[in-house]
């Protein structure tokens, strides 16, 4: 019995060790799929290279623009939300792809909080695509819109709370096991962030409701389309991996029959980086 109890033991600290927790979680959590890598790009590289640490991505929006699961802009093939994701992916494939051959990603449909989300994981990182209804989120945190369910009828969110709990579940279920958690989002003040979409306004009074449980994250809230008359505050290094970020993620919507975005109007972001820093406190130990 004695033997059968140490080998029970033994049995279980292993699957304790191999258990692949990271010793640090970082979050960017952006309305769009082109959002992080105009306003965070260069974050996010380093992020995605520090050793130990898993970066993790999640959208809230489909990013559609109106269309749903439907293909717009005069396409042919490819569903423009879907698009839109695979330059998402294609960004996040670059970044961790620096210096190593190409891994394999796995795209799977998983719950939490009750919802069904699509789920990317590559190397050390996961994208959430939460494929709420572009230009939705102001009018449900208002309660102008009762219910929200989202493009392709996966999962429906009863009211605001419902939303905000799950994006504090995408967080406290992949930060499990990290001391240092860090989120990334942009700053909710339209005062301090002028010009900016609704929906990147709102999914940051989202993060901010979801974090307010969570003490011990830190955080870093970005300044966003205001920057383009800001000067350029990146190095040289940075300014570069930050434009091969953008033209990868452009290249998802052009390969799939869309115009590019890699123009005038959206490369005036890039080079620049403004953000405030909020330090947690103690160490996380989500469960």
């Amino acid at each position: 019995m004695k033997l059968i109890n140490t080998l029970a033991v033994v049995c279980t600290l292993l699957a304790v060790s191999t258990h692949s927790f990271a010793a640090s979680s970082t979050f960017y959590i952006v309305a769009h799929q082109d959002d992080w890598q105009l306003f965070m790009g260069a974050h996010a590289h380093a992020d995605v290279n520090k050793t130990g640490n898993k970066t993790v991505f999640i959208y809230t929006t489909a990013g559609d623009e109106g269309f749903g699961t439907g293909i717009g802009h005069g396409a042919q093939d490819h569903p423009y939300y879907l698009a839109r994701e695979e330059g998402a992916n294609r960004a996040v494939r670059f970044m961790a792809n620096d210096d190593k051959p190409r891994g394999e990603g796995k795209g799977e449909t998983i719950t939490i909080n009750g919802k069904s989300l699509y789920k990317y994981s590559y190397e050390n990182t996961t994208s959430y695509f939460m494929r709420l209804p572009d230009g939705k989120l102001r009018p449900f945190h208002l309660g102008e819109i009762k219910t929200l369910t989202t493009i392709n009828d996966t999962a429906t969110y009863s009211d605001w709370s419902d939303l905000v709990k799950t994006i504090e579940s995408i967080i406290t279920t992949e930060g499990r096991g990290s001391a240092k958690v860090v989120a990334n989002y942009p700053n909710k003040d339209e005062q301090e962030n002028p010009e900016n979409h609704s929906d990147h306004i709102t999914t940051a009074l989202a993060v901010d409701a979801a974090l307010a449980g969570l003490s011990c994250v830190d955080r870093r809230i970005y300044i966003e389309y205001s920057t383009r008359y800001k000067p350029t505050n990146l190095s040289p290094t940075d300014q570069t991996t930050e434009a091969a970020i953008w033209a990868t993620t452009a290249s998802g919507l052009s390969d799939m029959g869309y115009r590019s975005t890699y123009n005038s109007f959206h490369n005036d972001f890039i080079g620049k980086i403004y953000y405030s820093s909020i330090d947690g406190t103690g160490d996380c130990a989500f469960r």
